[in-house]
């Protein structure tokens, strides 16, 4: 168990700003302040937040230094509608709230009488002054209309300041998540959140690779609102990681009916060959991807209970891909297998390190390797594959395009339910299934070894918001994440079928490589799986007192991982040469100190395992107004994880 502690103090800066209001992961706020003509602050003057699309409505009132405060906002578009005695009501429409972001608009009252309305065209301002975080937000238009191969937004995340991610290869199998590191921090220190709850787990620490398979949730672009990438100086409602901390919000339902339908196509047809396909005289290695949905937002109720749907669903064949591609330097053989033909191919020659040769008639390689060399995969094809073109130094060489398969269904399904005129209740709920085939596990295998595997992701989110008194406010959240995964290898061939002798717990043959030639068998670390599950309810409440906008919050995450991940449990082997490969012989049989079998490796024991964490985080927070030109962020957190 570690525990830690610490103390921000932050100096916001020489600006005149109001208040730095409360959001959390997956809000906004509004604040400003209310001026009569000659610059005067007006108090007690009524001010209300309506959303445009849902006309859900906040209200409050100014301080006696003429400034207010509107918390926990979801993001979207609002006006802002301003009345005072004595001066004449004042609307300010299409206010935009980001998360996580402040917006700040300040009016000047014109006299007159409150009947009469008046309405400005203006903006919030652009420039964050209220808070010292440092980050960047994407929003909807460019989320959706960035050209992403794979309609992954993780691949934008890069276009943020002090954001190191590298270039996405099209050609990838899947999702293609890429890795990306804030400011030197390491990749497993990054913290993705979605609708306010965290999806970075013990498995995928603070939202790196389960499995080889990203382990955070991925909605389509069609169904994100925006994203904040975080990079730096923090509130205390954040912990843990060192690294970014990303905020993803998905779409919610309006007053009004919208939706759409989108069919991505991706192909090879303008494609140029591989390299090494097209000098052994292979042709062009297959694509074609197909990404299609939809998404329906409405009402359910007008005014009152609102929702969001989306579908997606990809069906990619890749056969460009690191897990498609194979290129193998091969023995010189031919469809004539017989020991006689082997015997006449590879006559006198022993193995790596002297020794007995092969014979020239074949009659002393070894039984399981004849059996091996002769075995047929179910398309007919030598599993140990008769070399496509002959190199000048007599070895062959193949170049292998066999089409892995990628399948995605995802769905996202949110609800809004204004309770009240105090109390809001949110649900956001995401599940996406996505099984692959992938057909070689490395850069020399043979055909016939690949890999299935299979992941799933849940994600789901409850928020309850109550508005105690405009000063006042609570927002309660309790976050499931859930992350399922699987790789086993497919084997074509079993021990028995070549007569090796392995646990029956272990029909497969083990995995074997020639030295500078090629390798079959299969992945070493065969039949993964892991799942890792979270559940975190969270608490924070917001009280803005005079100068001071304060929050206290709470955080509690158990999670529980079982998960298996064997290594070398089924066997390697490892011989210098195809002489060796052929002759077999222990050292005793071939003459030497050395057997033909440069090494053997495997591993027992209990893979298994359960963890099981509880992690605890309480925090306070004062963003303080000093004086006009000078606001202060302070806070303190304490964690148990």
């Amino acid at each position: 168990m570690n525990t830690r502690a610490f103390w921000i103090t932050l100096c916001v800066g020489l600006v005149s700003v109001p208040f730095a209001a409360a959001q959390t992961s997956a809000t906004g706020a509004i604040v400003g302040s209310v001026m009569d003509p000659s610059n005067a602050a007006i108090a007690g003057a009524e001010i209300t937040v309506q959303s445009s699309v849902t006309n859900i409505s906040r209200k409050t009132a100014t301080d006696s230094t003429g400034n207010y405060t509107v918390s926990l906002l979801p993001p979207g578009a609002y006006s802002v509608t301003v009345a005072a005695k004595g001066f004449k009501t004042q609307t300010i429409p299409s206010i935009v709230v980001n998360v996580t972001e402040v917006a700040t608009v300040k009016v000047t009252l014109e006299l007159g009488q409150t009947t009469e309305t008046v309405t400005v065209e203006t903006s919030a301002s652009l420039v964050q002054t209220e808070n010292a975080t440092l980050g960047r937000v994407v929003g909807e238009k460019a989320v959706s209309n960035l050209p992403l191969t794979n309609r992954n937004y993780t691949q934008i995340l890069g276009l943020s300041p002090g954001v190191a991610a590298g270039v996405t290869n099209a050609a990838n199998l899947g999702r293609a998540t890429g890795e990306v590191n804030v400011n030197g921090a390491r990749v497993m220190d990054n913290s993705f959140q979605m609708d306010g709850a965290d999806m970075s787990t013990i498995q995928t620490g603070r939202g790196g690779d389960v499995v080889s398979a990203s382990g955070i949730s991925i909605p389509n672009p069609d169904a994100i609102q925006e994203f904040k990438v975080q990079t730096s100086l923090y509130d205390a409602s954040y912990g843990r990681g060192a690294g970014a901390s990303v905020n993803v919000v998905t779409k919610s339902g309006s007053n009004n009916f919208h939706g759409g339908l989108w069919e991505f196509l991706r192909n090879d047809k303008l494609n140029a060959n591989d390299f090494f396909l097209n000098r052994t005289g292979q042709s062009r290695a297959s694509f074609k991807q197909n990404q299609f949905g939809g998404m329906l937002g409405g009402p359910v109720i007008k005014d009152r209970l609102f929702f969001f749907f989306s579908y997606q669903g990809t069906r990619q064949i890749n056969g460009l891909g690191s897990n498609s591609l194979s290129t193998a330097i091969l023995p010189p053989l031919t469809n004539d297998r017989s020991p006689a033909a082997l015997g006449r191919i590879f006559c006198g020659k022993s193995g790596q390190n002297g020794g007995a040769a092969v014979a020239c008639d074949g009659s002393n390689i070894n039984p399981v390797a004849l059996k091996l060399v002769n075995f047929k995969l179910a398309n007919g094809q030598y599993i140990i594959p008769s070399p496509q073109i002959i190199q000048p130094n007599g070895l062959g060489f193949s170049a292998f395009s066999v089409p892995s398969t990628f399948t995605e269904n995802q769905y996202l399904g949110n609800l809004d339910y204004r309770m009240t005129g105090k109390q809001t209740l949110s649900e956001r709920f995401f599940y996406s299934r996505d099984p692959e085939v992938q057909s070689f596990t490395a850069a020399s295998s043979t055909p016939g070894f690949g890999v299935t595997a299979f992941f799933e992701n849940t994600n789901a989110v409850l928020r309850h918001t109550y508005v105690i008194t405009p000063a006042l406010l609570n927002e309660a959240t309790l976050g499931f994440h859930r992350i399922f995964g699987t790789i086993d290898t497919m084997t074509p061939v079993n021990s028995a079928d070549i007569g090796l002798q392995s646990p029956s717990v272990l029909p497969q043959i083990p995995t074997m490589s020639i030295t500078g030639l090629f390798s079959l068998g299969g992945t070493l670390n065969d039949g993964q799986f892991t799942v890792s599950q979270q559940l975190a309810p969270q608490e924070q409440v917001s009280w803005v007192h005079g100068r001071h906008n304060m929050r206290a919050g709470f955080t509690y995450e158990h999670e529980w991982s079982p998960f298996a991940d064997p290594a070398i449990t089924r066997g390697s082997l490892t011989f210098q040469s195809f002489p060796d490969f052929l002759l077999g012989m222990s050292a005793a049989q071939n003459g030497t100190a050395f057997s033909n079998i440069f090494s053997a490796t495997g591993r027992s024991g209990i893979t298994n395992r359960d963890i099981r964490v509880h992690n605890y985080a309480t925090y306070v927070a004062d963003d303080f107004k000093v004086s006009s030109r000078l606001a202060l962020n302070l806070g303190l957190r304490w964690e148990v994880f």
